[in-house]
């Protein structure tokens, strides 16, 4: 083991991480993707998007122990007023897995934490497998591919289908699939949050003006209509934003923007480049306290 890497397992064992986390007037915004029963953890579509119920469980814990936990919102508009946000976290999932709403939500409510599900609302109208977990079951998933795809395809799943015709008899289990806008409407209350995460999930900063109205401001109204109520915050897929994309966000009538570039808010945080730490599956707990504090080590490539 390395030096690097024996002081960061240090760190990770020792009260180091909560000592950081407590001299930093800063808030934790966590995102996570799906939630998975244990043995599928890391093992279906884009393995790293699927935690396992019980791990999440565990985190769930350890974050109710070291923050105050509150809505996204709450955070969004303290940024926007410049209030306080020491002490705070909230919990973010991107995409819609139907696994959220059937494995995290009882979680989450069991311990009274509210949450915030970013929805792809093209994708909850009418639930197919996303481009990626696709590729990750046809065994077609790389680094390479994947930014191809994000980049040159747009990140759209029809694009995506075009350059990578689906195989057929290709069995996809049901925690794999967004969840439906009747399962969202059942769920949704006082302790979830619904925002969007756009239309179909493309890569905004590739798309001209009019696709990016169209994105932004067609999945707002579009939720609107189907949950009864504009969303205030969006998610912008694969973490990709722009002074152009946030201008755009603003004028669709979002009231914040999230980001997925890596870190803690502050009042200094742009209300609409707000970031977040991202959870992939089986990220032990004791290396969550370290990344939630701002101390993130990764291993020489």
């Amino acid at each position: 083991m390395s030096g690097a890497a024996a002081a960061y397992r240090l760190a990770a064992g020792s009260g180091l991480a909560a000592a950081w986390r407590r001299l930093r007037p800063a808030a934790t915004v966590f995102c996570y993707h799906n939630v998975v029963p244990d043995e599928l953890e890391n093992r279906i579509g884009d393995g790293a998007l699927h935690l396992g119920a019980g791990r999440f469980g565990a985190h769930m814990d350890w974050i109710a122990s070291a923050f105050r936990v509150v809505s996204l919102e709450e955070i969004a508009g303290r940024v926007r007023g410049g209030k306080p946000v020491h002490g705070l976290a909230a919990i973010s999932f991107d995409d819609g897995y139907a696994g959220v709403f059937r494995h995290a939500l009882p979680l989450l409510r069991m311990r009274n934490l509210p949450s915030t599900v970013f929805v792809v609302s093209g994708a909850a109208r009418r639930p197919q497998p996303f481009w990626w977990d696709r590729l990750g079951l046809e065994g077609q998933l790389d680094e390479v591919t994947r930014l191809r795809c994000r980049d040159e395809l747009t990140g759209r799943g029809e694009a995506v289908a075009l350059a990578f015709p689906p195989r057929t008899g290709m069995a996809v289990l049901d925690v794999l699939l967004p969840a439906s806008i009747a399962e969202i409407t059942r769920l949704v209350g006082d302790h979830l949050t619904i925002g969007s995460h756009t239309r179909t999930h493309a890569n905004l900063t590739r798309l001209p003006a009019s696709e990016l109205a169209g994105e932004l401001a067609g999945s707002r109204a579009d939720l609107g209509a189907d949950l009864g109520r504009e969303p205030d915050l969006v998610s912008y897929p694969y973490g990709c934003t722009s002074e152009a994309v946030r201008a755009a966000a603003r004028s669709a009538g979002y009231q914040a923007g999230i980001a997925l570039s890596y870190g803690r808010v502050s009042t200094r945080t742009d209300s609409f480049d707000v970031i977040r730490v991202n959870v992939p599956a089986g990220l032990p707990t004791p290396t969550l306290a370290c990344w939630a504090s701002g101390l993130r080590w990764r291993p020489p490539r």
